[in-house]
């Protein structure tokens, strides 16, 4: 065994661990892992009614118009 013949590194370290943890922000990683999906209903005033109680009242975890960015 010898001492490292590498010199001081002068680039930052980009290579990527298996988890590649850090590599992306909070942000991008929400918007490459998230799946779009759409609720449809048939367009009545009961079912608009309906729609919008949840939404305003935060009835529901999965219907939301919350954006992060």
């Amino acid at each position: 065994n010898s001492q490292c013949q590498r010199g001081p590194d002068v680039f930052p370290f980009t290579g990527r661990k298996d988890s590649a943890v850090g590599t992306l922000s909070v942000a991008d990683a929400l918007r490459s892992f998230s799946i779009r999906t759409m609720v449809a209903a048939k367009e009545t005033p009961a079912n608009r009614e309906i729609l919008q109680r949840m939404l305003r009242e935060r009835q529901s975890t999965f219907l939301s118009t919350d954006f992060l960015f």
